[in-house]
């Protein structure tokens, strides 16, 4: 089951494509938005720990992303999984990608206005985020 935060960080950002959905998904530690993305798509995967992993077929490339991977990282890794290397000059693969983009520069943005404590590290995740009680920290 997906912690609570995923969601409602995903809820907060409306994401439009599947594709910028599973990666910021991804970079907040959950993997399911894309494994089930590649599943809808008819491509394999494997779980190991905290990476997800597809294997070549056909023209499609072997890749894999990890948890807490970076957005950018994440849609790039997934578009290069359902399209190919000729992903770039699909309008809706460009569209996922800067939506991607764009999304993680607004959750970055949110995280800036959650400063950690003194003596802790700064770390952009969720926690930073959203509050324990789901509401948006301030």
């Amino acid at each position: 089951m997906r912690p609570a935060h995923v969601d409602e960080l995903l809820q907060e950002l409306r994401p439009r494509s599947p594709e910028a959905r599973a990666a910021l998904a991804c970079f907040l530690g959950d993997l399911e938005e894309a494994a089930s993305l590649l599943a809808r798509r008819g491509r394999r995967h494997r779980r190991e720990g905290d990476v997800l992993l597809w294997p070549r077929e056909g023209e499609l490339p072997a890749g894999g992303i990890a948890a807490g991977s970076d957005p950018m990282t994440a849609v790039v890794a997934l578009l290069f999984a359902l399209h190919g290397p000729l992903w770039p000059h699909l309008p809706e693969a460009r569209q996922a990608m800067e939506e991607a983009r764009r999304l993680y520069g607004r959750a970055r943005k949110m995280a800036a206005g959650c400063r950690p404590a003194p003596g802790q590290e700064y770390n952009i995740s969720c926690e930073h985020v959203f509050a324990d009680d789901g509401r948006q920290a301030r």
